[in-house]
């Protein structure tokens, strides 16, 4: 059986070294048993880096599609990108809130004279208040609501921040590396909705303007970005829709901040609705307003751009106006003016096509513009338009729209559209002009008057355009019948202002002026907020002014209402207000005489100079810091005078309320304070540092810096100090995100002042409604600006009597307070005391 091996036979050396290399082999075997899972995490390791950066390029490539889309995310896209026409857009800088107990913060002449207005930012804007880019509000780490009614920007400050973003601006560090993603809520209401999670809807909407993408590459992308914190979600356009879709983009946004806590938010609405957005912690911030300054640099690059791009495209058989007159007409307008209206304007005139004077005729200028060469395209738009309201939508899909009236799909369509480049702007919007669309509807979109949305649904290039255009297809029609029985959302509201300026609606005017027992004077503020848009001879404006101008007259308004009514009344352009303004700054109340001087500043009202100077020595810090800022606003040289023998010659007080004043004005006011800063009375120098220090530009740093090392005395050394170091620390206004309640150190005090301690939920909001029934005036307005944000049906009886009885500061705080709850969606007049009525 064994008889093979005595055949068998090795070499012994191959033996041998067989023996040692398996041996070998089993040893490293042994040795690399342990390293194997090490070895097995490093190549996971590896794939998860590959994987990585396979995404962040695939997120620089969206982050690059994104940018191209949003250059073409404003009205005058047909001729010119958003670079080459932006001037960069401002939101109005947060009050800073001083918590009881705590050191005052520094306050500049303006945030201490002139109210925050949020829905009137007019005021602060002709003043030139602060104010901060939507990416410096980011950077203290709040989720925002951008405030600002139609046509003041709110798309293009949008489309800026993202530009920003993708292009690393250094201004904006803590946002290096994030990816904005830009939606509309149009491109987020679908008839499925419900059947979709929050990443369906963000990557559909996306989708809009990145429709290279495949559906899952896309959703990987943005999944990983929402998941790591990386995404800045960028909601446009819920100012625009009616109340049901509101609720239906705030269940969306609920869902998706649960699902993504670590994501960035903002979200743009108008002042007067952001019902659910405070309910998930976002602050809200307010569009700063144009002033002459900004208008001036926005009509200086459109003219650049028109004569570089457009004018050269343009028959030498058409007459040109000259550009010097052109752009010396549009500036010596002054106006204080909305992008919107300003782009409707300036357009207007160097198309040639100027219809009048008014904002109305430059809205149909525009409109004429687009349309005139496409035959009968105009009763198609207007026809569409109102079925967008009726039906409270702002998007309407294709089976719909090819239910327009037949004249809409005339068969004559040929284009004499004026020369642009087109093609070029047209990648730029990333669209899709569809050929299947009915007649002239794909030269519609060209030209930009209409927009895609997803799923083939059409919509206007902006919310006034299709209210506008609806209010045309409504002049036979009774307001009433048509609007009244409708919910109050921006498209009801804006086709309500164009039929007021079009025709006689006195009857639903007095109706609305009537009601005067409103706490906020909605009514009163929303026909003053019109009144620039009807011509002066309409039958009904006289009574309107009469009723405002009444209103802002009466007693115990809080000094942000009478400020709101005072705006009405300054934007309406009509020629009594100066009047009036001088007539009421001789009562004796405090209130009449700070906001009748910065009326009359406001207008540039040169024959109230001899009554400023009386202000100017009045004792009241806020009555001679707005005749301060008033004289600088009108800026002639007899107001320089004044302010100059103030400077040198007031009090301590006055000193340094002309200074900051004067910092205000970049070329006079400037120039006296580079002076100011080497005389010999020192008193005169330590001002100047007041004023260098509200100025942020190189030569006004150096000039601190040399002050507070060099000045001979030392109170000047000290003032130059101080502001240098104020310079460099972070604005305490920058929106943060909501503190607890039991976490708030003033809170804390207010209960061991009781011998209590805080818990959290019930007992630390029991607390809070003490401390605005019992606590300090210092601990109730901390109270007011904590439930400004965190409404408490509760609280509303006190606010009610604080709002009442309360001093001026008090009245203040508690109107603010009602002013947010109701923007939030709370029914404050439930509570309204009716003494105070």
């Amino acid at each position: 059986m064994f008889g093979f091996l005595q055949n068998l036979s090795f070499d012994q050396i191959s033996f041998w070294v067989g023996f040692v290399a398996g041996a070998l082999g089993l040893w490293l075997i042994s040795k690399l048993i342990p390293a194997i899972p090490g070895l097995r995490e490093g190549i996971r390791n590896r794939s998860k880096k590959t994987r990585s950066r396979l995404t962040l390029s695939n997120a620089e490539r969206l982050r690059q599609e994104t940018l191209f889309y949003v250059q073409g995310l404003h009205l005058a896209s047909p001729l010119f990108s958003l670079d080459e026409i932006i001037v960069e857009p401002q939101i109005l800088a947060s009050p800073a809130v001083v918590d009881p107990g705590s050191e005052g913060l520094p306050a500049d002449i303006q945030s201490l004279t002139i109210p925050y207005l949020p829905d009137w930012p007019e005021l602060a804007s002709r003043y030139s208040a602060k104010t901060i880019s939507l990416g410096e509000a980011l950077s203290g780490g709040a989720n925002l609501i951008l405030m600002g009614h139609p046509g003041s920007g709110k798309t293009v400050t949008l489309a800026s921040l993202i530009c920003q973003i993708v292009r690393g601006d250094e201004k904006i560090p803590k946002l290096a590396g994030m990816l904005p993603i830009y939606i509309h809520v149009a491109n987020l209401h679908h008839d499925d909705q419900s059947s979709k999670s929050p990443l369906d809807l963000i990557r559909i909407a996306v989708h809009s303007y990145a429709d290279s993408w495949s559906a899952n590459r896309l959703e990987g992308v943005l999944a990983q970005a929402l998941q790591t914190g990386r995404a800045l979600i960028l909601v446009d356009g819920l100012d625009e829709v009616s109340p049901s879709i509101h609720q239906e983009v705030i269940s969306f946004l609920k869902e998706l901040t649960r699902s993504y806590p670590k994501l960035r938010l903002i979200v743009s609405s108008t002042p007067d609705n952001f019902s659910g957005l405070t309910e998930m912690g976002l602050i809200p911030v307010a569009m700063a307003a144009w002033n002459e300054h900004i208008y001036f640099k926005f009509v200086r690059k459109w003219s650049r751009n028109w004569y570089r791009y457009i004018r050269p495209t343009i028959s030498e058989d058409i007459e040109q106006v000259d550009p010097r007159l052109l752009n010396a007409w549009l500036l010596a307008d002054n106006p204080v003016i909305s992008p919107f209206d300003a782009t409707m304007k300036v357009w207007a005139a160097f198309a040639g096509d100027t219809l009048g004077p008014s904002y109305v005729e430059a809205i149909e200028s525009y409109i004429w513009r687009l349309t005139n060469h496409l035959a009968k395209s105009r009763p198609g738009l207007e026809d569409f338009a109102l079925q967008m309201v009726a039906s409270l939508e702002i998007a309407l899909d294709l089976r719909r729209a090819r239910s327009w009236k037949a004249e809409f799909d005339a068969e004559d369509s040929e284009s004499n559209s004026q020369p642009t480049r087109t093609q070029k702007i047209q990648l730029r919007r990333g669209k899709k002009i569809a050929r299947k669309l009915p007649g002239v509807l794909p030269d519609l979109l060209e030209n930009g008057i209409l927009i895609e949305r997803t799923e083939g649904r059409i919509a206007f290039s902006h919310p006034l355009i299709m209210a506008y255009l609806a209010s045309a297809a409504l002049t036979e029609a009774p307001v009433s019948h048509f609007l009244s029985n409708q919910p109050d959302w921006s498209g009801k509201s804006s086709t309500m202002l164009f039929m007021a300026a079009s025709r006689d609606v006195s009857p639903e005017i007095t109706e609305l002026l009537s009601h005067d027992d409103d706490p906020l004077q909605r009514n009163h503020l929303m026909i003053g907020r019109w009144l620039r848009y009807i011509p002066q001879s309409t039958s009904w404006r006289t009574q309107a002014m009469r009723v405002i101008a009444a209103q802002l007259q009466r007693n115990n308004f809080a000094i942000g209402l009478r400020a709101r009514l005072l705006s009405a009344l300054l934007l309406s352009g009509d020629q009594g207000v100066s009047v009036l303004l001088r007539q009421i700054s001789h009562t004796s109340d405090i209130q009449f005489k700070q906001i009748s001087a910065l009326g009359m500043g406001f207008l540039l009202d040169s024959k109230a100079l001899s009554r400023l100077q009386e202000l100017l020595a009045d004792p009241e810090p806020s009555i001679f810091h707005a005749a301060c800022l008033a004289l600088v606003r009108i800026g002639n040289q007899q107001a320089f005078e004044i302010l100059g023998t103030s400077l040198l010659n007031g009090t301590e007080e006055i000193r340094r309320s002309v200074a900051e004043a004067l910092a205000l004005d970049p070329k006079e006011g400037h120039a006296i304070l580079k002076e100011a800063s080497q005389m010999e009375d020192l008193l005169v120098r330590r001002s100047a540092v007041y004023g260098l220090t509200q100025i942020n530009e190189p030569w006004s740093i150096e000039i601190l810096e040399k002050l507070a090392v060099d000045d001979k005395q030392w109170v000047v050394r000290a003032a130059a100090t101080q502001a240098v170091e104020e310079k460099e620390t972070i604005d305490p206004g920058t929106p943060r995100p909501f503190q607890e309640l039991h976490e708030i150190p003033w809170l804390i005090a207010f209960a061991g002042e009781r011998g209590m301690g805080i818990a959290p939920g019930k007992p630390a909001q029991n607390l809070l409604l003490s401390a605005l029934g019992e606590g300090s005036s210092e601990q109730q307005i901390a109270a007011l600006n904590y439930l400004k944000l965190n409404p408490d049906r509760n609280a509303l009886p006190l606010i009610y009597e604080l709002l009442e009885q309360g001093a001026d500061d008090q009245q203040e705080a508690a109107f603010n307070t009602l002013w947010y709850n109701s923007a939030a969606g709370i029914d404050i007049t439930a509570s309204a005391s009716k003494s105070m009525i």
